[in-house]
């Protein structure tokens, strides 16, 4: 019986090109890998079937955590969620990959200080800090752990983008889509290089 490393090198081989150079595009390093992404058939719910995809990777890859990639045979875009080096005789023999298929992208504008001629605050007032964010935002209303402090509103929905990226809370999420949102709650702690956001829509 052939090995998983055998059986997935073989298919980086045959699928992990396109057009003569490495099908996976490292958009943070603008450098190519060999691999390739697919659908999680695995999946057992529409989310997971739809927004977290599959990737298989060489193991000299210079992706990480956090790394937007593209998938050059079909432009689709991701966010490493997470990933799994697979060793044979002490090498890694591949990478497996968990993705977050991006949906949007978005400029992030924050509240600034200034005041009326009566000392109020003017909510108004939005300064852009990023622009071109690439997102991960799931419709679907989800709801942050428990904390005891406050209590889950089920309102609120996933945001998914690279922890660099300069997001507060109370910041204005604008998506490309026309889609404002305003961020009430933010988890660092959850993934590596990736923050995980609940939103809200923004009426302010």
């Amino acid at each position: 019986m052939k090995s998983a490393a055998h059986v997935v090198n073989r298919l980086l081989k045959a699928r992990g090109t396109y057009e003569g150079l490495p099908r996976i595009y490292n958009a943070d390093l603008g450098t190519y890998t060999v691999g390739f992404t697919e659908v999680n058939t695995q999946a057992t719910t529409a989310f997971a079937r739809t927004k977290m995809h599959k990737a298989w990777l060489v193991g000299t890859s210079d992706i990480i955590d956090g790394t937007r990639i593209v998938d050059r045979v079909d432009g689709h875009r991701y966010i490493v969620m997470s990933l799994k080096k697979e060793y044979t005789a002490g090498n890694t023999a591949f990478i497996d990959g968990t993705l977050m298929y991006v949906t949007t992208t978005c400029t992030i504008s924050r509240m600034g200080s200034s005041v009326d001629a009566f000392g109020r605050k003017l909510d108004a007032d939005f300064t852009d800090v990023a622009t071109g964010v690439w997102l991960m935002l799931n419709p679907m209303a989800e709801a942050p752990l428990d904390l005891p402090e406050r209590q889950s509103d089920k309102s609120k929905i996933k945001v998914a983008m690279q922890s660099s990226v300069d997001v507060k809370i109370n910041d204005r999420i604008s998506t490309e889509d026309g889609e404002v949102y305003k961020v009430d709650y933010i988890n660092r702690a959850e993934l590596d290089n990736v923050v995980m956001l609940y939103v809200i829509p923004d009426n302010r």
